[in-house]
């Protein structure tokens, strides 16, 4: 049976993820065909992406050809090749990935590349401009925070989570909601991370918001 909201048939298609981005004022700075991933970047305020020096992330939005699957990923995040303390680093990664759960990190050991993702079955559900929202903010908001930590064990072989909070000010205490209840249109990254008084603010309103 074709549902009425998706006519295609398909639980969710290309064309209406890019509708979703577009109404959260996300555009994208580069587009495959037959399905391949959509890629945009944000800017950031710790990450710096290895092979520009930029502060910025590319991430990747992939469909799955039935459309029940999509996934925002962050592919070549970090590149552990040549990463003088290679074992610290990937248990930072598994401590990362456990304390997330939705975030997942993975390693590559042929090319060293290390990937994170967050993934959403859709299936007959309808998918909403929130709900992507809160995908991508959760994958930028994970690297964002534990990129010194990251680096950190990395380059000296200490594993200091402690670094990832010392990094950014105090959230706004008057921040006690990040998607409020009203009719007001949904903010973009930007304004999601300024309201919540910076990235340490988005990651404790999100994991207020799970808990």
């Amino acid at each position: 049976m074709v549902s009425p909201r998706y006519p295609s048939a398909m639980p969710i298609s290309p064309e209406e993820l890019k509708a979703l981005l577009k109404e959260l004022s996300i555009e994208l700075a580069f587009e495959e065909i037959d399905m391949m991933p959509f890629i945009t970047n944000f800017g950031t305020m710790s990450y710096v992406d290895g092979a520009t020096g930029r502060k910025c992330l590319f991430v990747n939005l992939f469909v799955s050809p039935d459309g029940e699957w999509f996934e925002f990923s962050a592919p070549l995040a970090y590149n552990l090749k040549e990463a003088k303390y290679k074992e610290h680093a990937l248990a930072v990664l598994a401590e990362i990935a456990f304390r997330t759960k939705s975030v997942q990190c993975e390693y590559d050991p042929e090319d060293g590349e290390v990937r994170f993702s967050i993934g959403h079955w859709v299936m007959d559900s309808q998918l909403t401009a929130d709900q992507l929202m809160r995908l991508m903010s959760m994958l930028i908001a994970v690297i964002e925070i534990n990129h010194p930590v990251i680096v950190k064990a990395m380059n000296e072989g200490v594993i200091d989570f402690g670094c990832a909070w010392r990094q950014f000010p105090e959230p706004d205490p008057d921040a006690d909601e990040l998607f409020p209840d009203s009719d007001e249109p949904m903010p973009d990254l930007a304004a999601l991370v300024e309201r919540a008084g910076g990235a340490k603010g988005l990651a404790m309103m999100l994991l207020k918001r799970d808990g």
